[in-house]
């Protein structure tokens, strides 16, 4: 499985900044199976929360190319391509984890606090007030 050949999108045809070559993923020890589950990496999920992608059932969908697997005689996968054919979600479970916050640090000759969040996190939503040092 070459899993770069799976692209997240958020229409059946969009432009490069609407899209998502997974990178990273962990694979089950199956050998052989028509079904997999894919664990997708924490800069995967970072990056697909960014760009805000896979939002809805409506704003998901696949592509693959047909370098991404073959079956048991090599044949390789029919591609899914961008604008022609991509896969629409068959089930699609929202994310409901909240982020949180899981360090800081605090330079005091610069007067600079960072904020480290278990995931991708909205600059914009930052409401400085509620941050209290003790």
């Amino acid at each position: 499985l070459v899993t770069s050949g799976l692209v997240l999108q958020d229409g059946p045809d969009v432009s490069a900044a609407h899209q998502h070559a997974i990178a990273s993923a962990s694979v089950p020890v199956l050998m052989y199976n028509t079904t997999f589950q894919l664990v997708l990496s924490a800069s995967d999920l970072n990056e697909i929360k960014r760009l805000k992608l896979a939002v809805s059932p409506a704003t998901t969908y696949l592509t693959v190319t047909n370098m991404t697997i073959v079956d048991m005689f090599a044949n390789p996968v029919q591609p899914r391509i961008n604008g022609i054919n991509p896969l629409g979600v068959g089930n699609y479970t929202a994310d409901t984890v909240s982020p949180s916050l899981v360090s800081f640090d605090l330079n005091m000759s610069s007067a600079v606090l960072t904020l480290t969040f278990s995931e991708t996190v909205s600059a914009q939503s930052l409401d400085v007030t509620a941050i209290t040092l003790q």
